[in-house]
């Protein structure tokens, strides 16, 4: 089953984007995922490793928070 994020997640993310200054980076303390600011409504995932099935699944759940939020997940990290 897909996702479904909450209106309190929907809320979170966007104070939390409109607090970041642009260039600003938010990460998680207990995962290896750093998202940067790169444009007005724009967050960039700038690190994260590739082969962790935790991490990805994270990183699943922020963009469908970030669509819900109207904001853009851009992946950052190359391969």
């Amino acid at each position: 089953m897909a996702y479904a994020p909450t209106q309190e997640d929907i809320r979170w993310m966007k104070n939390m984007i409109a607090l970041l200054n642009m260039d600003g980076v938010w990460g998680y303390k207990d995962k290896p995922i750093t998202f940067k600011k790169t444009g007005h409504r724009t967050l960039t995932l700038v690190s994260a490793p590739f082969d962790d099935p935790a991490v990805n699944e994270q990183i699943e759940r922020n963009k469908a928070v970030m669509a819900r939020a109207g904001i853009e997940f851009v992946d950052g990290r190359g391969r």
